[in-house]
């Protein structure tokens, strides 16, 4: 997947070029981008009331995400999660029970700013991945790690 990626973008330039940029569109692509180095299959959504990246692990587990550029978004975005996530998990039959829901919050912005908001993405069981996060991500590509367990160590990393 990384040599698929690299192959249009060099050095991954353009991804990290995109994570630092103030365009939404452009965000949710790079991090559209890095979930599919990861292992994830993911979408960008059509549709307006929609996660903005849907994604399925390897093991068919689903992955709702939220992009924000903006620390004042955040809580809109959370909450939008929590939604989405309720939505979806009402359509998902009752007999399979093995299908996991995570939600991921990504928001561009340093994790020292986003500390007074934690407990309460905690409280919503809502992944926080911040700007250290994918830039580490994009540093330690040519090592990934399985996507399945990358979740599971955010979801104790962050208490959920």
């Amino acid at each position: 997947r990384l040599v698929a990626m690299s192959a249009f973008d060099s050095d991954l330039r353009r991804i990290r070029s995109a994570l630092a940029s103030d365009d939404s569109e452009k965000f949710e692509k790079a991090v559209g981008a890095i979930g599919y180095i990861y292992g994830l299959t993911s979408a960008l959504t059509v549709e307006t009331n929609a996660p903005d990246l849907i994604g399925s692990t390897p093991n068919g587990h689903i992955v709702l995400v939220e992009c924000t550029t903006r620390l004042r978004d955040l809580r809109l975005k959370a909450g939008k999660l929590v939604d989405r996530r309720a939505i979806l998990a009402a359509q998902i039959s009752p007999s399979d029970k093995f299908t996991r829901i995570y939600t991921v919050l990504v928001c561009g912005v340093p994790e020292a700013n986003i500390a007074t908001e934690k407990k309460f993405l905690q409280d919503q069981k809502i992944i926080l991945v911040t700007s250290e996060t994918l830039k580490s991500a994009l540093d330690s590509a040519n090592f990934p790690r399985d996507i399945e367990s990358m979740l599971e160590a955010a979801l104790q990393f962050n208490g959920i």
